[in-house]
């Protein structure tokens, strides 16, 4: 029985480092094209959903009221939960349009439906998500608009490191640049949707109303959204050339919260993924529903070692070099996939620093019960230099 177990573990780890190495591959087959304008300006509405963020808030709003883009032509609506204010006030003179938010259980998801229930009908062609840190490339709304003229409803833009301030921030970065090519870049490559990162992501408005209205999750709703999107027939974009400048975590115990409630979230959507499937059956919904059974990529690696000391216990080489193909093979994906800016001269606090993010992943996946009692809020703490230049 237990030679079964793991046969089944070998053949699941095996099958997850073929599809990541595949995607990996099939990234560099991936071109950038030029986006340039388009001499039609759609109407933009720029959701930013907070919860305390009033450190950070304030400056984003006003980048995002800077954008390069005609100034009647987009709104920035801070969905505001728990803000004191004084910083309610600040953001109403600058311009923006402030949504209260106090329904409970408090959810992202929650805040954006009450906004979009809030807001005139009609009025905007392309809503935009953003989290409270996030800060826009100058150009984006140019390059999302062009985009979306050429008929492309759903958008994710390119999430990237805010700042590099500590070596769990670097590893963080590293995670956004790995995902941002196998489950972004790599799909596109080969016709397939991308996958929503949970802000800087671009919708028809009209698609967006609907799709959010069917949404009622808790903690992860962008693979909710991601699995409505993909469901109303929509591909989802990316436009690698569009950087939203996001915050990375920067300390072990923000890491272990911020995973606890992607875990939780990842295992609720194994099964509403099967639904999906079921109910409108398409390859790009068969995918993302297997990315729902590929766990956190450092966590997989450091399974798959084990399982090596592990299996050799039963004295079965080729189920001892099963598991060592599928290590090797994933970690050959994950140095190809990573960002070159990042490793290049980070490689020595990398590595330092790899065991204890593994272990705290470990602890993330046994803190689980806490995801499922509420909303687990990652903070954000404000910035003290210009946008990472690495």
């Amino acid at each position: 029985m237990e030679t079964i177990i793991l046969w089944v573990l070998a053949s699941y780890m095996a099958a997850a480092s073929i599809y990541l190495f595949f995607f990996t591959v099939a990234s560099f087959f991936g071109k950038k094209k030029p986006v340039g304008t388009s001499p039609k300006d759609n109407r933009f509405v720029i959701l930013l959903p907070v919860y305390k963020e009033d450190a950070v808030i304030l400056e984003s709003a006003r980048r995002a009221l800077g954008l390069n883009y005609d100034k009647k032509k987009f709104d920035v609506v801070v969905i505001a939960d728990s803000l004191q204010g004084i910083t309610r006030e600040q953001l109403k003179g600058m311009g923006c349009v402030v949504v209260i938010m106090n329904l409970k259980p408090r959810s992202k998801a929650k805040a954006i439906n009450l906004a979009l229930r809030s807001l005139p009908e009609n009025l905007y062609d392309i809503g935009l998500i953003l989290d409270a840190d996030n800060y826009l490339a100058s150009d984006a709304l140019v390059q999302i608009n062009a985009v979306y003229n050429t008929g492309k409803n759903a958008i994710q833009c390119q999430r990237v490191a805010k700042e590099i301030t500590t070596p769990v921030s670097i590893l963080d970065a590293i995670s956004e640049g790995i995902n941002n090519t196998i489950f972004r870049k790599g799909h596109r490559a080969i016709g397939l949707s991308a996958a929503l990162a949970g802000s800087g992501m671009a919708f028809d408005y009209t698609l967006l109303k609907d799709v959010m209205s069917r949404i009622e999750a808790t903690n992860g709703f962008d693979k909710d959204l991601e699995f409505e999107v993909i469901s109303s027939g929509v591909k989802i974009e990316y436009l690698e050339s569009v950087h939203v400048f996001d915050e990375k975590v920067s300390t072990l115990e923000v890491l272990k919260n911020q995973r606890t409630r992607w875990f939780a979230a990842q295992l609720i959507n194994i099964r509403k993924g099967f639904y999906f499937f079921i109910r409108k059956p398409s390859v790009d919904l068969f995918d993302k529903w297997m990315q729902m059974w590929i766990p956190s990529r450092l966590l997989l690696v450091g399974m798959m070692a084990f399982m090596i000391l592990f299996s050799r216990l039963f004295e079965s080489p080729v189920l001892t070099l099963t598991f060592a193909a599928a290590t090797a093979l994933t970690t050959l994906a994950l140095a190809l996939a990573a960002p070159r800016k990042y490793t290049h001269k980070n490689l020595v606090t990398i590595i330092v620093n790899l065991p204890a993010s593994f272990f705290t992943l470990i602890i993330s996946l046994f803190s689980i019960q806490n995801a499922a009692k509420g909303f687990i809020h990652t903070p954000h703490q404000a910035s003290t230099k210009g946008l990472n230049k690495n």
